[in-house]
This record gives structure tokens, C-alpha cells and sequence, in this order.
């Protein structure tokens, strides 16, 4: 009797084994992913969720019901979206929950969504994969990119290599071209080797160096490891050896006989100040200008026009009375404005505010440099801000 007993008991545990957890075992785990306050907790607690796959899926979207997508955290997205199943069973629950977040053109993380989608490379993503070429977010066009060639590399690679040759954002010609580079395709070759030059930066912020490393990594591993003396992080200057030796090793035939040298950013003037939203949803919209009023549009900054003196005069003064103490207004999650008003250096006029939380004189004088960029032909740069600006206001526009 005792020996039956202990049999069923065995068998008994074997089944609840294989039986999926229910929502409420992986609640714990999701809530501490997306909402407490340790960064190693909140990570430990995504690829804990992540590894689960679809049995975690019904506590995602229990937790999106009780606060919303907007809380789900980019942690829990990419643990989610970067551990697929490739049993036989696949991951239909994981699988539909990222297409769900792909799609929503509001969702903070749809472009770390897709990149999940492109890795389980299924055919019924083709379309969706191939919209994304066109999408206005860079992160969304690159992830797009992986699951085109994930799922009809031939097909795709035309289309591949003109986001390397001529996509408008450097940041999509150098991450699509290491990424053709790991699939053995060298048609942006000559990209990443003059990403290895690069040393831009935009209000502040280092993404020329950023590229440069990616295209560093993806060079050295085509190189079976070797880094010929170039150091990540060092000037142009310091590593032209090392460029004119991985050039000279990997650089294919055609772009020795190319006399056009590829140019991934243009030499910036010196900027006055800027105005730069990123957006998930609608992409980056970056505006700088020169301290007489000379307007560039593009993180590789493309002249457009001047404002007219007397319009720029009266902003710039106006831009004068500002205060700006360089502090994070409002919760950044993922869009945000970033503003620099003048080039002083003993008084930095400099904001970053989350949606609903620009100061009241920041969005007087915000609204003035539209009226301003109005005066520009064509006001398409004016058109854009008017369009883009409602969300940060403090009354939501």
C-alpha cells in the first residue's frame, strides 16, 4: 500500500512538473522587474521572467492590466524578447505578447519587441519586419533589418544594403552594416571602417563614440579577433594606425577603387545650443544652431537655413533670462526633450524633461523659437516642433 501511495505521489509531482505555473507564481517576479527600486533586483528579476517563457506570460499581461503598459519595464522587454524557445512547441504566448508590443505604436519598447521577433524568424513577421524598414524610430528600422534578413535573406539584402549606403541616421548605416558583416555580407565594410574615426557628439551626448565601438567589435571579430592596435574610447588621432590597419585588412576591393571616401558625419560647426526629442514612437527629431542663427537639422547635422538677424536677436535674448540648473524635470522613462539654450560656459542653460513637465518659461521661449524657425524655407523644422512639443507642456498641450 505504502509502496501504490508513494507511486501516485511520484507520478502526481512528475505531472505539476510539467504543468505551467499559474499567473500568480510569476507575480512576484514581473512586479520586482518592472518596479523596484534596485537595478540588479529589477534585472535578476527580467531574466528570471524571461527564462520562464510562456508561463510567465498570463502575469505580464495581469500587470499590464493593473498599471498599465506604460510600467512595464525595457529590462523585462529585452529578457523577454531574448530568450525565444526553439523547441518544437516554440513560444506562442511569448511570441504573440512581443508582436502585441511591436505593434502598438505607443508602447515605450516596441523596438526591443521586434529585435525578439526577429529572433524567432518567423515567416508571418515578414511583412511586419519589412514596414519596419520605414518606420520613423532608428531602433525600430535596425531590429526590422535583423528579421528581413532573418526571414528571406536574399529578398532583403538589397534593401539591407540601402540603409547601409544612404539611411538619413548614422547610427542605422553603422548597426545594419555590422550586422550584415556577422552574416559574412561585407557591403558596409567601408562604413564601419570610417565609424572608427568617429568621435561626434550631440548636446552632450558621446554617440560618435558609441558607433565607433560597435563597428569596432564587429571589425575585429571579421578580423578573427585582432584589433591591430586601435583602443575604443581613444581620439581619432591616437588610433590612425590601427584604422589604416584593419583597412588595409578587411577593406574589400571595391572600396579600394572607390574614390568617394564614405563620410559618416559631417564636422559639426560650433552649436550655440539645440533641441533634441527622442521618441519611440515617432522617432528623434534633433535641431541645433549657431550662435547667428544658422540652423542644422539631423544627428549628422545638415544645414537647412539662417533666421533672419532680427527674429534670432530677440530669441536669443529672450534666451538670456532663462534658468536652466541642468536637473532631469519629470520622469524620464523613454521620450524626453533635452534643450540648450546657449553655449555660455559660465552659465549652461540646459533642461531634460520627461512629457508633461517642461517649465512654464522653457515653453514660452520654445514656442518662440518655433515662430522663429518659421521664418525658415521651407517651415517644415517649425512644422515638426509645433507637432512634437503638446506632449511635454505641463497642461498636455
Amino acid at each position: 500500500m505504502r509502496r501504490a501511495l508513494l507511486s501516485v505521489a511520484l507520478a502526481a509531482a512528475a505531472v505539476a512538473a510539467q504543468e505551467p505555473a499559474p499567473a500568480d507564481a510569476w507575480t512576484e517576479a514581473v512586479t520586482k522587474a518592472c518596479a523596484h527600486r534596485r537595478f540588479a533586483v529589477r534585472r535578476a528579476a527580467a531574466n528570471k521572467v524571461g527564462r520562464a517563457g510562456d508561463a510567465a506570460v498570463p502575469a505580464i499581461r495581469a500587470y499590464i492590466v493593473a498599471q498599465g503598459a506604460a510600467r512595464v519595464s525595457q529590462l523585462l522587454v529585452e529578457a523577454v524578447a531574448a530568450t525565444p524557445n526553439d523547441g518544437d512547441a516554440g513560444d506562442p504566448a511569448t511570441t504573440a505578447l512581443l508582436e502585441e508590443w511591436a505593434r502598438e505604436r505607443t508602447f515605450y519598447w516596441r523596438a526591443q519587441a521586434l529585435r525578439g521577433l526577429a529572433a524567432r524568424r518567423l515567416p508571418e513577421h515578414r511583412a511586419l519586419f519589412w514596414a519596419a524598414l520605414d518606420d520613423a524610430s532608428y531602433l525600430f528600422r535596425i531590429a526590422g533589418a535583423r528579421g528581413a534578413f532573418g526571414v528571406d535573406a536574399e529578398a532583403a539584402r538589397p534593401r539591407l544594403h540601402a540603409l547601409v549606403d544612404a539611411d538619413p541616421d548614422p547610427r542605422v548605416r553603422v548597426q545594419v552594416a555590422a550586422f550584415l558583416l556577422e552574416q559574412d555580407d561585407d557591403h558596409g565594410v567601408p562604413v564601419l571602417l570610417a565609424a572608427l574615426a568617429l568621435q561626434a557628439q550631440c548636446l552632450g551626448d558621446p554617440w560618435g563614440r558609441r558607433e565607433a565601438e560597435r563597428a569596432f567589435r564587429a571589425l575585429r571579430a571579421a578580423a578573427d579577433g585582432k584589433d591591430f592596435g586601435y583602443r575604443p574610447g581613444g581620439s581619432a588621432d591616437d588610433n590612425r594606425a590601427g584604422i589604416a590597419a584593419f583597412t588595409a585588412a578587411l577593406a574589400p576591393a571595391r572600396a579600394a577603387a572607390d574614390a568617394t571616401p564614405i563620410v559618416l558625419a559631417r564636422e559639426a560647426p560650433a552649436f550655440a545650443g539645440g533641441v533634441v526629442i527622442r521618441s519611440c514612437r515617432n522617432g528623434d527629431l534633433v535641431v541645433r544652431w549657431t550662435a547667428a542663427g544658422a540652423v542644422y537639422e539631423g544627428l549628422d547635422p545638415r544645414p537647412t537655413a539662417t533666421v533672419p538677424p532680427a527674429a534670432w536677436a530677440a530669441i536669443a535674448a529672450r534666451a538670456g533670462d532663462l534658468e536652466g540648473d541642468g536637473r532631469v524635470h519629470g520622469r524620464v522613462i523613454c521620450d524626453s526633450i533635452d534643450v540648450v539654450s546657449a553655449a555660455d560656459a559660465d552659465r549652461p542653460r540646459r533642461w531634460k524633461c520627461a512629457p508633461g513637465a517642461v517649465p512654464a518659461p522653457l515653453w514660452q521661449w520654445l514656442g518662440d523659437l518655433t515662430q522663429g524657425l518659421r521664418q525658415i524655407s521651407p517651415p517644415h523644422l517649425a512644422e515638426e516642433l509645433e507637432g512634437r512639443l503638446p506632449q511635454f507642456s505641463e497642461s498636455g498641450g
